[in-house]
């Protein structure tokens, strides 16, 4: 691996999952050799990003926290709230991969509510029965 992708990859290991996802995105649909690999490298990352939010999320069982607020709480602020397109992806990978792991984003309390966005209401994190 050269050493651009290894700076690369460094950055990415302190990126909230919505800021890779930006990364991605700025690159389009370019067909460009380096672009595929930049793509394939990036989707990884993105993976091992929401999979520390998913592990962060297992030692919260019972509490009450939003997408948003978790992405703060394990990397820290950044301005990636304000970029939503990303945000919903990121809520919604987020809620799949808590699932597969055998938790439960209840976001029940919430029904009949649409003026928040997803990624910002509050779930109580439980554990499948």
């Amino acid at each position: 691996m050269s050493e651009a992708n290894n700076n690369i990859l460094e950055q990415w290991e302190h990126m909230n999952p919505a800021e890779i996802l930006r990364d991605i995105r700025k690159l389009g649909n370019s067909s460009r050799t380096d672009a595929v690999e930049y793509r394939k490298m990036a989707g990884k990352a993105y993976l091992a990003s929401i999979d520390r939010l998913i592990q962060a999320l297992q030692e919260m069982v019972d509490d009450e926290i939003s997408t948003a607020d978790l992405i703060i709480e394990v990397y820290g602020e950044s301005d990636s709230i304000e970029y939503m397109g990303e945000m919903f992806q990121v809520d919604a990978d987020v809620h799949k991969a808590a699932e597969r792991a055998g938790l439960i984003l209840d976001l029940s309390r919430h029904e009949n509510n649409e003026e928040e966005l997803l990624y910002v209401r509050d779930f109580l994190v439980r554990r499948e029965l």
